[in-house]
């Protein structure tokens, strides 16, 4: 009961199961390759050829009435006789040629050095976080391993690490600065979080920068992120720097609140004072604070709420700083207001490194490392090299 005419059992013809007609081996499938007369639909059932010729012509029938269209549109003229002219679209050049003088004392407009925003050139991008996209600038040489990740102080930016990465990228390290949450052009989180929450949303930028291990740097209120990260990611930190720990206790960061009192309201006034009084309060005249302290202004007003610093007057240090396991580097400025807290971590870390960054001296002190960035990446520069076995 074979025919291997068309491999079937001649015993299923005619057959039924259940009332439905049994399908040969040919009706069950199609042919791989099916003849130019048989066409079959989503479905997977054939259509006639007579069918097939019926969908044809109207595909042509349509390419026939759409040709007639454009060449009624093409014979058209406005109002004046002339016809109009169809839009013609050419692919941009790879590269834009470049027309204007190619000079380093090219000045523009400007009438002074002031480089402003444009010292951070490349590198720049953003990452999706928990807290929104965070604004970062990432430069150096890929090769380096592993990359410094720079957590600025607050109210600030990245903009206080710019010289600091170009110095560090002319040295051959890959260097990565990062808005926090809230500051630069990073977005403002959904509501106020913790310094822990901070580092705990900073694992998100490396894991989109593939970054599997950094060395984490921190200033005043960045150092603070920098610790939580280094003691509650202690896979991804490489080393640690703390430029200005604070190591609060909490009798501290009750006199601290009630020694800074209120925030300066930062509504514009006609006079500008809400931009001057900034600068009063430092009485400086020194080149390199002036530039930084215009800065730190800049970058107070470009934020929201300070989140920044009233996380980090509520984190309490020493319980992640006594966890830590990689290697560290303490610096501090003695004339700074942390600088106490600074010995105090010393103390409690006798195995880091300690450098003072300023003496006593020294103005401004809360700003210095923005006032010699070329000196301090030196000084990181110095201490990298130790990491290296």
């Amino acid at each position: 009961g074979f025919d291997t005419s068309n491999g079937t059992s001649t015993e299923m013809r005619g057959m039924q199961r259940d009332g439905v007609p049994l399908r040969t081996q040919d009706e069950l499938a199609p042919l791989p390759f099916p003849p130019k007369d048989r066409r079959y639909d989503e479905n997977g059932i054939w259509i006639e050829k007579e069918k097939c010729t019926k969908v044809a012509g109207g595909i042509v029938g349509v390419i026939v009435v759409a040709a007639a269209i454009t060449a009624i549109v093409s014979s058209l003229t406005d109002q004046n006789g002339i016809k109009p002219r169809m839009p013609t679209f050419r692919k941009p050049p790879a590269t834009p040629k470049w027309k204007g003088p190619f000079t380093a004392n090219w000045r523009g407009q400007s009438n002074d050095d002031w480089r402003g925003y444009t010292i951070l050139k490349g590198g720049k991008g953003y990452a999706r976080t928990p807290m929104g996209q965070v604004h970062y600038r990432d430069v150096g040489p890929r090769s380096y391993r592993p990359p410094v990740v720079l957590l600025h102080q607050t109210p600030m930016s990245i903009i206080q690490w710019g010289a600091v990465q170009n110095e560090l990228t002319a040295m051959g390290i890959r260097s990565i600065a990062i808005d926090t949450p809230g500051y630069g052009m990073s977005d403002l989180p959904p509501q106020q979080p913790t310094i822990p929450e901070f580092a705990d949303n900073l694992v998100s930028v490396l894991n989109q920068l593939q970054l599997e291990k950094v060395v984490i740097v921190g200033h005043h209120t960045g150092a603070s992120i920098a610790c939580a990260f280094a003691a509650n990611y202690r896979d991804r930190a490489a080393a640690i720097v703390m430029h200005g720990a604070p190591l609060w206790d909490k009798e501290e960061i009750a006199e601290f609140a009630a020694l800074r009192g209120p925030a300066e309201p930062r509504t514009p006034v006609s006079d500008g004072s809400h931009l001057t009084s900034s600068f009063f309060r430092f009485n400086t005249t020194n080149p390199s604070h002036l530039l930084a302290i215009t800065h730190m202004v800049l970058s107070n007003f470009q934020q929201g709420p300070n989140i920044g610093s009233y996380a980090a007057r509520e984190y309490l240090m020493k319980a992640d700083l006594r966890t830590i396991r990689c290697p560290g580097l303490i610096l501090s400025d003695a004339s700074d207001m942390l600088h106490p807290m600074a010995q105090r971590a010393r103390k409690l870390r006798p195995d880091f490194e300690y450098v003072e960054f300023s003496n006593a001296s020294a103005s401004g002190a809360e700003l210095q490392l923005a006032m010699e960035q070329k000196r301090w990446a030196g000084v990181l520069g110095k201490f990298l090299k130790t990491l290296v076995k």
